[in-house]
């Protein structure tokens, strides 16, 4: 949210992209984060730390003076791109690799 992006949107991992950032999520292989508050409260919530949104909302609220910038629309070009990819990727039948590795 903070970077207009999800975690590894920003590399390429080749033609197996998708599943590829699935096995690195599930594994909890998450991308460097700088060390600031902001990527310190991404961090937690990514290895779960927050047992309530309230207590993220808390701690969102002492942010010391951080400018995270107002929520931008995603434009609809970005929305339509998103959404092929999303195709794509059940096209190629990610949700069945999904499933494959949770059972």
């Amino acid at each position: 949210m903070i970077r207009g992006y999800e975690p590894y949107d920003n590399e390429w991992f080749g033609e197996r992209h998708g599943p590829v950032i699935v096995d690195l999520l599930q594994k909890m292989m998450f991308p460097k984060t700088d060390d600031n508050q902001v990527d310190n409260i991404i961090r937690s919530c990514w290895h779960g730390e927050y047992d309530s949104i309230q207590r993220l909302s808390a701690t969102v609220k002492l942010l010391d003076g951080v400018d995270s910038g107002r929520s931008m629309v995603m434009k609809e070009e970005d929305y339509k791109s998103r959404q092929g990819e999303c195709k794509q990727l059940l096209a190629n039948r990610l949700l069945d690799i999904v499933k494959t590795n949770e059972g």
